[in-house]
């Protein structure tokens, strides 16, 4: 299997325990999450889920929205074939 360079990318940020934790939060739901349920699932802090949510954003897995005050976050699946999301 080829790999794209940025591959390697996506795979040093999901390498984080924490990260990798939220990333398979998201990829088990069809529609996206409040921040705060991440919280509640994961157990880490708010500003915890955010610095690691803001770093798989970064890393295009992860999009955000914000609508009012909630903040939404799912899955980026902007790479076709990437193994991340069979």
């Amino acid at each position: 299997m080829f790999l794209k360079d940025r591959c390697r990318d996506c795979f040093e940020v999901l390498a984080v325990p924490a990260r990798f934790k939220i990333f398979t939060h998201l990829l088990r739901r069809t529609d996206r999450f409040v921040v705060s349920d991440l919280v509640k699932l994961t157990h880490l802090r708010q500003s915890t889920v955010s610095f690691h949510l803001d770093r798989l954003e970064k890393a295009g897995l992860v999009k955000r929205e914000k609508a009012g005050k909630l903040v939404y976050c799912n899955i980026n699946r902007k790479c076709p074939g990437c193994p991340l999301f069979d």
